[in-house]
């Protein structure tokens, strides 16, 4: 978590009655002892959640509403769902497509910084480096790396940019640059859900010397989510139907 966000939770969890103080991080996350050894009140409570217990609130036009609100005057209707219903709903099977989704690759388990935390606190002050240092250069390709201090947090951030001189070219090429981009990233949007459950983070773009990808997060991840994103890249085919729709989008937001 970000400090100041962290901070203030930690601190407003402190003032939970009988908390102990080793529990202050563990709390919302683990299993409640005594739930393990008697689970009937957690029993009780889910019997609660049942069809017939429900308020199923529609919000829709074309439908009769001869009540009107009284401070706003919205239009609105009370009416019983049928028993029929409620006996489907209570007896239906579950979904097979409801289900608990798999285990997070990006959550990670090392938590090792570069050099101790010790060392970090201790080291003389001095002013960050300003330019970055060449790591390795080969055809195509250059690394480079710059540290920009210590701050005791096992995080880093991979940029890549992919030049070519197709993606600026002209206009043209700067629009299709740009909806190649949205596509990958509306194909990517349901790969990488739970990314942001795990810390991590990713971003591409158009750049003035071509295409840009950054991934962000708990060093031990960032490798991993830097190859997904390259093979999305790589393997990358767009859908007509997700085509036209991003296509209209951006043409609207270009007029606009």
């Amino acid at each position: 978590a970000e400090p100041l966000a962290a901070v203030k939770t930690l601190a407003s969890r402190m003032h939970t009655p009988g908390l102990p103080p080793t529990e202050i991080l563990t709390r919302p996350y683990t299993w409640d002892a005594a739930a393990a050894t008697d689970p009937a009140p957690l029993r009780a409570f889910l019997d609660l959640l049942r069809p017939h217990r429900a308020l199923t609130i529609l919000v829709a036009p074309g439908f009769d509403a001869p009540k009107t609100e009284r401070w706003y005057g919205t239009p609105y209707n009370l009416t019983p769902l049928p028993r029929s219903t409620l006996d489907a709903w209570a007896t239906a099977e579950p979904h097979p497509l409801l289900k608990l989704p798999p285990p997070n690759p990006l959550v990670p388990d090392q938590f090792d910084l570069i050099e101790p935390r010790s060392a970090a606190v201790e080291a003389p002050s001095r002013p960050p480096r300003r330019s970055p240092n060449l790591l390795g250069e080969r055809a195509g390709l250059r690394a480079w790396h710059l540290g920009v201090g210590s701050f005791a947090r096992p995080k880093a951030s991979a940029l890549v940019l992919l030049r070519s001189p197709h993606v600026i070219g002209s206009a043209r090429s700067v629009v299709l640059s740009t909806l190649a981009l949205e596509l990958l990233e509306d194909n990517l949007s349901t790969t990488l859900a739970a990314a942001p459950d795990a810390g991590a983070g990713w971003a591409m773009g158009v750049h003035a010397g071509g295409l840009i990808f950054q991934a962000s997060g708990y060093s031990q991840r960032v490798s991993d989510l830097s190859l997904v994103l390259a093979k999305a890249f790589a393997n990358f085919e767009p859908k007509a139907d997700r085509f036209e729709l991003r296509r209209e989008l951006l043409a609207k937001a270009l007029r606009n």
